[in-house]
């Protein structure tokens, strides 16, 4: 049987015998239930009604309040609230007028002008901006508390120049620190542009003293009534020395030791140029040369340090029995351009590339025993040359021109040596004008019209005179002798074995070949003999020949003998033209087996000279 899910009711199926005894139990249960429902719903305190439940679920959370949530009063709140006074409202910041001014938002202003020295506190430290017109800075505020006394009359007793620029009453040069002497002398921070007179402060001589600046570098004092000098300065170390004497005003500005200045991109022109660091280099060329003495009697070098320089390497009137020299690597050292000009010992410029497309790259003017050695110039200037020589002598080495209109150019009697030479795009080559003389050797710059000489000008390499190569050792020069004798094939030509040399200079012979190898092309000169032994037939020819490249193509000379057996000897000269590579040997031709004579003499001779 199935009882009910909350009450366990009894529920009989169809099958089921009904029992009066269940359905009476169901009935006690349900009046049960029933009763108690009754019974609850009837005390007011145990049942609560939905208008109860509504007011209760309204009412505020027993947590602490918040500004967003409703709840009880924290006891810091109430603290709060025990402070405030009586009749307390929200309170509005008041406006004041006047000196200091306030507002509702509660800034306070001081009005401009209303303070006075009384209201200022002694330890305020107000910037001296905020003092007059501002023009004096806080350091140089600081500066006047050293002061004691009036400034503008301690100005007024140092020491000045008058209207004829001389010193007046007696006033001294307290120090020479900070002297310079270019571009002018400069005193306690006084620069002078034009000459300063000294006047010698013992009256009874009352004579005037002149300081000059010699050379653009040395001063000297001179006394203007005698003309001679009695004191100078050199430039670099600043000393004072008595020369002795010299009498004339022009001190010469001269080396007394070697010299080594520094100039990088990093230095600085205040530096002293001797050390190879930024703190120590000079930064520009035009610094370095403005302390060379011009007088040189030792060794001068000035290194370049990498980077672009822009302004020109100019070495101008150096002379002395000593050498300059400007040191860089090309490839790295850019300038504008390069120029010596009125030097008279060796001046070398060494490494550097030149961008200039005005002008030539390097000019070298009234000068003797320049030196310029790899020069870069590749910049498109067709209408200028890379070069130029002009009353001057250089030689020059391993420099790259390109796109220029001449690679050197020498005149107005200009000579130089050029050597090693490349680059491309050039017009012409090397152009001599004008009596100009430009040799070279070894490698070239290519050009499209090739080298000049013009006017009496001269371009040449390895040719000394107008009539070719004509030295020893500068031209192909050959003779040749049968060392020892062998025999001649009867009826053929027979190869001589001219297998030792007299002399053999620029190397074209070759003793294990017998022969002659052209190793220029041009004009030769070709000389033959040979002599047989005293065994030859009472009746027998000879015929010698120069053959070229193999094949017979000189006959040099022959001989028909008869009669008793001996000796036959012929000879003969030839000119040939030969191109670079060709090669000749010497055979002979008998008409019966003979014997050609060896041995050092006048007969067994092959000598081969280049003429034009």
């Amino acid at each position: 049987m199935k009882t009910t899910g909350n009450l366990g009711l009894k529920k009989p199926d169809g099958t089921d015998i009904v029992d009066i005894t269940d359905l009476n139990g169901n009935m006690d249960i349900l009046d049960t239930a029933v009763k108690a429902a009754q019974d609850h719903a009837a005390d007011t305190v145990k049942h609560i009604t939905a208008a109860e439940r509504s007011a209760w679920n309204a009412k505020a959370s027993t947590a602490v309040a918040t500004t967003t949530a409703a709840g009880l009063m924290a006891a810091a709140d109430k603290s709060k609230l025990d402070g405030v006074a009586q009749g307390a409202n929200n309170y509005v910041h008041p406006n004041h007028t006047g000196d200091v001014t306030s507002s509702s938002d509660g800034v306070t202003a001081i009005s401009p002008g209303v303070i006075v020295n009384a209201d200022v506190n002694a330890a305020a430290g107000i910037d001296a901006s905020k003092i007059g017109t501002g023009v004096v800075s806080n350091a140089e505020f600081g500066y006047l508390d050293g002061v004691t006394g009036n400034v503008q009359a301690q100005l007024d007793n140092r020491p000045q120049l008058n209207s004829n620029n001389t010193f007046t009453n007696n006033q001294k040069i307290i120090s020479t620190a900070g002297m310079n002497t270019s571009p002018a002398l400069s005193i306690e921070g006084v620069t002078f542009n034009a000459a300063l007179q000294i006047k010698n402060t013992t009256p009874s001589t009352g004579k005037r003293y002149s300081l000059y600046s010699y050379n653009g570098g040395d001063f000297a004092i001179v006394n203007e009534t005698d003309a001679y000098a009695v004191a100078q300065v050199d430039a670099a170390s600043k000393v004072w020395t008595i020369p002795g004497g010299v009498k004339s005003p022009n001190v010469p500005n001269q080396t007394t030791a070697d010299i080594t200045y520094y100039v990088r991109t990093d230095g600085n022109d205040g530096n002293t140029g001797t050390a190879d660091t930024a703190g120590g280099a000079f930064k520009t060329w035009a610094k370095a040369y403005s302390v060379l003495p011009k007088t040189i009697n030792h060794t001068v070098n000035v290194y370049v340090g990498p980077g672009t320089y822009p302004e020109t390497i100019s070495l101008k009137g150096f002379g002395g029995e000593g050498a300059l020299s400007v040191i860089g690597i090309a490839a790295s050292r850019f300038v504008q351009r390069v120029e010596i000009v009125n030097c008279t010992i060796v001046t070398t410029i060494d490494g550097f590339t030149c961008t200039a497309t005005t002008v030539e790259a390097v000019s070298i003017r009234s000068s003797t025993a320049a030196v310029v050695n790899q020069v870069i110039s590749t910049v498109s200037a067709t209408n200028q040359s890379g070069i130029v020589l002009n009353l001057a002598t250089a030689r020059l080495t391993a420099c790259v021109i390109s796109n220029k209109g001449r690679v050197v150019s020498a005149v107005n009697g200009g000579k130089a040596y050029a050597e090693n030479f490349s680059g491309t795009g050039n017009t012409h080559g090397y152009v001599a004008d004008l009596a100009g003389h430009i040799s070279y050797a070894g490698t070239q710059a290519t050009s499209i019209n090739g080298n000049y000489a013009g006017a009496g000008g001269i371009v040449n390499s390895e040719v000394l005179n107008p009539w070719g190569d004509n030295t020893l050792a500068s031209r192909p020069v050959t003779r040749a002798y049968i060392g020892t004798g062998h025999g001649l094939t009867g009826g053929a030509f027979t190869k001589l074995q001219f297998n030792a040399t007299y002399y053999d200079y620029q190397s074209n012979f070759s003793v294990g070949l017998n022969r002659f190898t052209a190793k220029k092309s041009g004009l030769y000169l070709i000389t033959g003999g040979v002599i047989t032994d005293s065994f030859a037939p009472a009746s027998a020819s000879l015929v010698l020949s120069a053959w070229i490249n193999g094949t017979r193509q000189l006959d040099m000379g022959s001989y028909n003998k008869s009669g008793a057996t001996g000796n036959i000897y012929t000879q003969g000269t030839r000119t040939v033209y030969l191109s670079a590579g060709d090669y000749v040997e010497m055979y002979a031709y008998a008409d019966a087996y003979m014997v050609t004579q060896g041995g050092v003499g006048v007969f067994n001779d092959f000598s081969v000279t280049q003429i034009a």
